[in-house]
């Protein structure tokens, strides 16, 4: 797993023939997807395996997170950067 900064992910977005929004993102346009998150950890982390299955046979690929908190005071924003900067410290 690589982290990419915005700039990157913009770049590898433009060398892989994704298109990109007025911000710079991804456009989603064509992602129509609709499900219920499960109340449980088990349902969870069964849904995430059965979407992530479609992904098997891709060398690589970009995951972006846009929308992810639950609510604003849930948000601990600190722990999820720590998150990120220890798969950043791994890939250098």
């Amino acid at each position: 797993m690589k982290m990419l900064s915005r700039q990157e992910a913009m770049y590898w977005c433009q060398a892989h023939g994704v298109a990109l929004d007025d911000w710079g993102l991804p456009e989603r346009s064509d992602a129509e997807s609709r499900f219920e998150i499960p109340h449980d950890a088990q349902g969870r982390a069964s849904l995430v395996n059965r979407a992530m299955k479609a992904f098997d046979g891709d060398p690589v690929l970009l995951v972006s997170f846009d929308d992810w908190s639950s609510w604003p005071t849930g948000q601990r924003m600190h722990v999820f950067d720590r998150f990120r900067q220890s798969y950043v410290r791994r890939a250098l």
